[in-house]
């Protein structure tokens, strides 16, 4: 069974994909020069205790050094891709390791930070995950949350920021209407606060009855959020007002994708993460008096250089343009697997399952003719770009990856995360 990158979305056989590894063992003859150039930058890859072994580590160890801004785009839901980024956090902390950028909510991430610190992190998160359930998007994976406890560790004695750039999750509500009320809001505020607290506790166990993520507070009419957000606005505390306008941002984001205004939603995300990645960018260079060096970890989507798949400039490319406008060097790594399994929720409240599925190769199996079957594979994209206009035909997908990201890492066989107990 074949779990592959998530641009590909026509149904082939495996053979497909068997066919493409023979390719990489074939006579030089047969190969295209597409085919070769691919062949002549790959690099076997060792992960292991947290640590990178092998000519891939050494190549990747030189790029990763020269850059002020490492973007790694994952695979979600795997055990593999953690065990690569927490390798990643050693080789930048060798250097200096500042901050690490995340695809989580800001207020959930100041939870976070604070757990990820502390030696009982893994129960306070577990009692936060049965008190707000699905308030916090991948990092409720014991695999994930290890992985920021790692980070922070082999930054010590410095203190790695986490910055939560995205809205918050989908079952946040509650999350967020607590914190609103324990700032001790006046009393019209906390009227509406409370009223509201009640309603998204019903439509919660509604939601986790129904199966459905439609029945969640999330989903409300905005009027409900507003009239939270205008009442706090006169009285508000610092506190309470950013809490306030993030529930109103991230119930906008959704309902926006659910009503079908996908683009309008996705770009309304990305202005989001752009706009805290500066805000958070600023706040650290003048507490620190330098320019933060910055690990980002996002879904593959978010962080390519130019147009992602969703025909938007998101987060990747702002960064790799303000590296360009800084005179500094942005690294963008996208990793997946070949084949095997993820997790992945299957409803509100529920347990995390995992998932196999089997994708086609195409429109990259130039990429998987070039892999190493049974090793982890690196793949330098960059040589590609200069010599495309002799490449022949390339389909557009698979431009895309080339010019949108400079290194792939291809891990042959990943496996599902777990949720933390």
């Amino acid at each position: 069974m074949v779990f592959l990158h998530p641009l590909i979305n026509n149904k082939l056989l495996l053979l497909v994909f068997c066919m493409a590894l023979c390719v990489a063992s074939s006579a030089g003859a047969q190969q295209t020069p597409l085919t070769k150039l691919l062949l002549d930058n790959r690099y076997e890859l060792v992960v292991q205790n947290g640590e990178m072994s092998g000519p891939g580590a050494q190549f990747l160890s030189r790029l990763i050094s020269e850059a002020q801004f490492v973007a790694i785009g994952e695979q979600h839901g795997t055990q593999e891709v953690p065990q690569f980024v927490g390798a990643t956090c050693r080789v930048m902390a060798s250097g200096r390791l500042d901050a690490m950028a995340i695809e989580a909510g800001p207020f959930v991430t100041a939870k976070l930070q604070l757990w990820t610190s502390d030696s009982r992190g893994s129960n306070n998160l577990a009692a936060f995950e049965k008190q707000y359930p699905n308030s916090l998007a991948f990092f409720s994976w014991q695999q994930e949350f290890d992985l920021l406890s790692r980070c922070q560790q082999v930054t010590a004695p410095s203190k790695l920021q986490l910055w939560g750039l995205d809205q918050e999750f989908l079952g946040s509500a509650g999350f967020l209407l607590q914190e609103i009320l324990a700032t001790h809001p006046d009393p019209k505020s906390t009227v509406i606060a409370q009223r509201l607290l009640a309603q998204c506790s019903a439509d919660m166990q509604k939601a986790i009855a129904s199966g459905s993520w439609m029945d969640l507070c999330m989903f409300r009419p905005a009027a409900d959020f507003l009239s939270l957000e205008s009442a706090l606005a006169k009285n508000g505390s610092v506190r309470a007002k950013p809490l306030a306008a993030a529930l109103v941002k991230t119930q906008h984001i959704y309902s926006l994708f659910v009503s079908g205004q996908h683009y309008e939603s996705n770009r309304e995300r990305g202005l989001l993460l752009k706009h805290n990645f500066v805000m958070n960018y600023e706040r650290l260079s003048k507490m620190n008096g330098r320019p933060p060096r910055v690990l980002l970890k996002f879904g593959g989507n978010h962080l390519y250089k130019g147009f992602d798949e969703t025909n938007l400039n998101d987060l990747g490319n702002f960064v790799t343009e303000f590296a360009d406008g800084l005179g500094s060097k942005s690294l963008h790594i996208e990793v997946f697997g070949v084949r095997g399994e993820q997790a992945q929720e299957p409803g509100p409240g529920k347990h995390d399952k995992a998932v196999v599925s089997m994708d086609p190769v195409s429109p990259l199996a130039p990429i998987y003719a070039a892999i190493y079957p049974y090793k982890w594979t690196v793949l330098d994209l960059r040589p590609l770009r200069s010599e495309f206009h002799s490449l022949g035909h390339v389909d557009r997908e698979l431009e895309r990856v080339i010019f949108g990201y400079d290194i792939l890492v291809m891990i042959p066989e990943v496996t599902a995360q777990a949720s933390v107990q």
